[in-house]
C-alpha cells in the first residue's frame, strides 16, 4: 500500500466531494479510511442498484438517516424522479460531513 499525502480533512471542507481517478487506484480504500463510519453506497453493485431503483425513497430515507455518505457510480441513480422528496438529484444527498 502507498502513503497517501493528502489532508482530506481540509480537502472535505465543502459539503460534497468529487473524487476522480482511474480504476483500482484506491480512491475507495482512501474514503474507507478516513470515514470508516460512513454509508457506503456502491451503485456499480448490480444488486444495491437494482435494489435502491426499484424503491427510490430508501436511498432518501437511508441518506437522510447517515451523517456521512460515501458513494460511487451516483449518475445511475436520480431519487427524484421516482420518490416523494425535494427534486434533487443523488449528488445532492451525497455530502461528506466532517
Amino acid at each position: 500500500m502507498f502513503e497517501r499525502r493528502l489532508d482530506v480533512a481540509s480537502v472535505v471542507s465543502a459539503k460534497s466531494v468529487l473524487l476522480l481517478g482511474p480504476r483500482q487506484t484506491g480512491k475507495s480504500t482512501l474514503m474507507r479510511h478516513h470515514f470508516p463510519d460512513a454509508l457506503p453506497l456502491d451503485l456499480l453493485d448490480a444488486r444495491t442498484l437494482t435494489h435502491l431503483a426499484a424503491d427510490p425513497t430508501e436511498l432518501a430515507q437511508r441518506v437522510a438517516a447517515a451523517a456521512t455518505v460515501v458513494g460511487q457510480q451516483l449518475a445511475y441513480a436520480n431519487v427524484a424522479s421516482d420518490a416523494a422528496v425535494p427534486a434533487r438529484t443523488v449528488k445532492d444527498y451525497f455530502e461528506i460531513q466532517l
